[in-house]
């Protein structure tokens, strides 16, 4: 291992499991944020090993948006979006990695900061899609 190797941080992301009827093209991402929608979902992971297990339907879209520039601590980031062809309520579940470096610790060897990851994993309940958007591409 020489000089700096560790000190890349995983990117931010958070994905949205299970996402039914996307419409192509209807996704929306802030600056600084990239977009895909696969097959099967990026969790979170240390080491190799997910750090939460979500339900995840194979052959289902899942939309992942992660994070191609640092993001400040407390900031808010708006303009995440897409279109679904589904017009009825449905639960989902999400993930996310969230990380920040630490700032020096006193009297350590070696890196001046570590690395500490939090994960996230939720459940979100009767989101109805819009009924202007319901009736889009049907």
């Amino acid at each position: 291992m020489g000089p700096g190797d560790g000190d890349a941080l995983p990117a931010d992301f958070f994905t949205i499991y299970n996402f039914y009827g996307l419409v192509d093209g209807s996704a929306n991402t802030p600056d600084g944020w990239t977009f895909t929608s696969e097959a099967t979902g990026r969790t979170p992971a240390i080491g190799g090993y997910p750090m939460v297990m979500p339900m995840d339907v194979p052959g289902t879209s899942n939309l992942t948006w992660t994070a191609t520039a640092p993001v400040k601590p407390g900031a808010e980031v708006a303009g995440f979006a897409a279109v679904t062809r589904v017009s009825a309520m449905t639960d989902g579940t999400y993930s996310a990695l969230v990380t920040q470096r630490s700032g020096p610790i006193q009297g350590a060897p070696g890196s001046p900061g570590s690395a500490a990851m939090v994960s996230k994993q939720a459940e979100i309940g009767m989101i109805m899609t819009p009924s202007f958007l319901a009736d889009l591409k049907k």
